[in-house]
């Protein structure tokens, strides 16, 4: 989505997401991702906030601190503490606001960019469905603005443009 997001509208630059590169690089399935994978995430976002704040563009991230917080404190709790400090710091620089897409389970396994055994399917769907919930907690406790959209039932044009409206930009 957020891809769809700058070719539509080219005020925005792209920011990929952190966690699945370095997942990529490291190996493992989200679910069982170790402390150093949590840590090395955080690294590398801190690194890319420094980017963020050198675009002229408006950026466009694929997951901020946020959702990654949100896998921390699933898998690594103990690791939690010191990554919201580093967001909170962040948040002195950057006003981040969230966008959240709902998606039925059907979509989630199209979408998946993970290779899930079968017998594992529905314990990453609980898995991931506890993620949303900590997510949105997140957000509320940090008082992060965010919007969620039904990615059900409309367009993927229709959901990029609402995006950019409900930024006060028009395309």
């Amino acid at each position: 989505m957020a891809q769809n997001i700058v070719k539509m509208d080219k005020r925005f630059k792209y920011f990929d997401e952190i966690g699945k590169r370095v997942r990529e690089k490291m190996g493992g399935a989200t679910v069982d991702i170790n402390k150093e994978f949590d840590k090395k995430v955080m690294i590398e976002e801190l690194e890319r906030d420094q980017k963020l704040l050198e675009t002229e563009k408006i950026p466009i991230v694929e997951t901020w601190h946020i959702g990654n917080i949100a896998y921390t404190e699933k898998r690594n709790p103990d690791l939690t503490r010191e990554y919201v400090e580093k967001m909170l710091n962040q948040m002195n620089f950057i006003e981040p606001c969230g966008v959240i897409f709902k998606i039925d389970h059907q979509t989630f396994k199209q979408r998946m960019t993970e290779k899930i055994p079968p017998e594992k399917l529905s314990e990453y769907i609980v898995f991931y469905n506890s993620i949303i919930y900590n997510t949105l907690d997140l957000y509320n406790k940090y008082k992060i603005p965010y919007i969620i959209y039904d990615n059900n039932t409309n367009s993927i044009d229709k959901i990029t443009r609402d995006i950019i409206n409900s930024l006060n930009l028009t395309i």
